[in-house]
């Protein structure tokens, strides 16, 4: 379980950045835990990065 300081960091991106990703999907990215206490496995945090990756290509959210 990672925490999502450390999953933006490994991404590279802002943690801003992320939050808006995880905020718009949040219905498919699951986390334990609430508030700063969340922490994602590695399912969610994979997909976290591939939403990175598909926003970068210039997909949109219904696209995703």
């Amino acid at each position: 379980m990672r925490t999502f300081r450390e999953i933006a960091a490994e991404s590279g991106l802002p943690e801003s950045t992320l939050r808006l990703y995880r905020d718009a999907f949040e219905p498919f990215v699951p986390a334990v835990g609430v508030g700063r206490r969340r922490r994602y496995d590695d399912a969610a945090a994979a997909l976290l990065l591939e939403i990175a990756r598909r926003k970068r290509d210039g997909e949109s959210d219904t696209q995703i």
